[in-house]
């Protein structure tokens, strides 16, 4: 029986799982305490066992796109593949793991590239599950029209390598059957210049930052990608301020402006046209009182500007 294919993009604020095939489940990636319980974190999706989401303090494992806290980490996958949610069977399945910071290490792959026609994956293969912690070489070979990267407990690695503990922890923590580390913008440009035009650009826009990164013919221009440090914290971050500084202090309410943000916020697709009519169509949001209300809600659209919406920036 060939392994299960577990894909789990790990986001800054949220992650994405799920087997290959099935829908994904969207769970935080931190753990929470609250003002009212502060000898009780919650972790991950136990923040909906929570009555009152008010004043919430998150501990996240990854800051501005780096992992920096594995103990924090681990906590929150440990409850992901656990029996309560994935109960993950570790040797008879695969994972397949993107995070932002695989962008660098995507690059140095390219160089390996026979040609363009060559797909951007990156496999973790691990030959014995006894290795010694930080004893991992790396070795790449060609199959087909993938890249392996494969991990061997031979020799002691140079230090950018070692400083990375996500091969040890998949393979000696979990055991996990292999793994493959790749950029969510490389699977997004591969199923884009798999069917469509080969050249595009792909805008990752993530928590932290925003990756920007081009493909041309399928390849990535390594020249052209470009990272800017603006993410959904800063707009929710700008949203707390605006509301704090006109109509009531939400600046400990992250947890109730972020959900505020997701429900009435968009990526525009045309932007000019939308900056024509922002005046033109205006929504009510009601915010929770953790009560009778658990979460905001949006009410009807109101045609009319009101005096408050009228000091709004344009």
């Amino acid at each position: 029986m060939s392994p299960e294919t577990l894909i789990l993009d790990n986001g800054c604020f949220n992650i994405k799982i799920g087997y290959a095939g099935s829908n994904s489940r969207l769970f935080p990636n931190a753990i929470i305490k609250s003002k009212f319980d502060k000898k009780r974190i919650y972790i991950a999706d136990e923040i909906e066992q929570l009555s009152d989401k008010t004043s919430l303090y998150f501990s996240l494992p990854i800051e501005r796109g780096y992992l920096v806290n594995w103990d924090t980490q681990l906590q929150i996958w440990n409850k992901l593949f656990g029996k309560d949610n994935l109960n993950v069977d570790y040797k008879n399945c695969r994972i397949i793991l993107t995070d932002p910071s695989d962008i660098s290490s995507l690059k140095k792959c390219l160089d390996l590239r026979p040609d363009s026609k060559t797909s951007i994956i990156v496999e973790m293969i691990i030959v014995g599950y006894m290795c010694q912690p930080g004893l991992y070489s790396t070795r790449f070979s060609k199959i087909g029209n993938l890249i392996f990267m494969s991990a061997r407990s031979l020799i002691p690695t140079d230090r950018a390598f070692s400083e990375d503990n996500t091969e040890e922890i998949i393979f000696e923590n979990y055991c996990f059957h292999s793994l493959i580390r790749t950029s969510a913008p490389s699977c997004a440009a591969q199923i884009h210049c798999s069917f469509e035009n080969p050249c595009c650009i792909i805008v990752d826009s993530g928590h932290s930052f925003t990756h920007i990164v081009p493909y041309i013919q399928g390849k990535i221009a390594k020249s052209g990608v470009l990272r800017i440090d603006v993410g959904g914290k800063a707009l929710t971050n700008q949203l707390k301020d605006w509301i704090s500084y006109r109509q009531l202090n939400v600046t400990d309410e992250t947890y109730v402006i972020n959900c505020c943000k997701e429900d009435v916020c968009f990526v525009s697709t045309d932007f000019q046209e939308d900056m024509k009519n922002w005046r033109a169509k205006r929504l009510d949001y009601l915010l929770p009182d953790f009560v009778t209300l658990m979460r905001g809600e949006k009410r009807g659209e109101r045609r009319q500007m009101s005096r408050w919406w009228s000091n709004c920036p344009q």
